[in-house]
């Protein structure tokens, strides 16, 4: 079947081919729920909870007395979200091949593109919401640790905040990508996981690296971005070492994607 032929199922279960697709209001729809419709994305889910209580709870008991601001409190619980949420916008991409539903969901849909880019915008709102929660969260904590005597500071260095939500929504764009590319859960994890920490050793370890590390090695690039340093040529870097690192692998998956034979 063409990935570009639309087939669409009218009265008596018969498909029209160049009928309208399935809307894209609909898909994303589809896909949010795909997200978290695996147990293990749901005990990912289930970790990140506890992944922010225990970080706020910690935060409060070893603070206690001493100032607490909320920026720190916003930045602790964004650890546990950055690094489960991407392996869940892994699953959603390669678990369509490893759970074999690849074959229903481009029946249905057969412009495979618009599914990618549905399960890329469903897992962008999934960060967004985590963003709001974790400040809910936050400012909630922040409120009882008032009451064991700290000193709070509620003013939010929007630079801090802003940098840390690009650091979410970079991770879980990289998880898309990088899905979509290698098609395998393991195998995509592992990828996630270890490629930019080898590249960040080569880059620190060979000489003529040295000199482009800020360009290519995206760990390297996204640190002054996750302190909400955007001065000089910081966000330069940041954004040509994240078109390597999320572009080339969206490309690749996006390639692959479109071609591979659904068996």
């Amino acid at each position: 079947m063409s990935a570009a032929t639309t087939l669409t199922p009218a009265a008596g279960g018969q498909f029209t081919a160049g009928a309208p697709g399935i809307p894209f209001g609909r898909l994303l729809r589809v896909e949010l729920r795909k997200l978290f419709d695996t147990r293990a994305a749901r005990v990912l889910v289930i970790l990140m909870v506890i992944g922010v209580l225990a970080v706020n709870i910690i935060s409060v008991i070893v603070g206690r007395g001493e100032p607490q601001s909320l920026d720190a409190f916003i930045q602790g619980s964004f650890i546990p979200l950055g690094f489960l949420l991407p392996i869940i916008a892994i699953m959603s991409v390669t678990g369509e091949w490893s759970q074999r539903s690849a074959l229903t969901t481009f029946m249905w849909e057969p412009r495979r593109a618009r599914v990618l880019a549905a399960k890329f915008v469903a897992a962008l709102i999934v960060a967004l919401l985590g963003f709001v929660a974790v400040a809910a969260s936050s400012a909630l904590s922040l409120g009882i640790a008032g009451l064991t005597g700290s000193e709070l500071d509620w003013n939010i260095n929007e630079a801090i905040v802003a940098g840390s939500l690009i650091m979410l929504v970079t991770y879980v764009a990289q998880g898309i990508a990088f899905g979509a590319a290698v098609h395998n859960t393991a195998g995509a994890l592992i990828l996630f996981a270890m490629l930019p920490t080898a590249v960040s050793l080569l880059t620190a370890l060979v000489p003529f690296l040295r000199d482009i590390r800020e360009w290519i090695d995206i760990n390297v690039a996204s640190s002054p971005i996750s302190v909400g340093e955007f001065g000089g040529s910081n966000v330069t870097h940041f954004l040509v070492s994240a078109l390597l690192w999320i572009g080339l692998p969206a490309a690749i998956g996006v390639w692959r994607t479109l071609n591979r034979e659904v068996k």
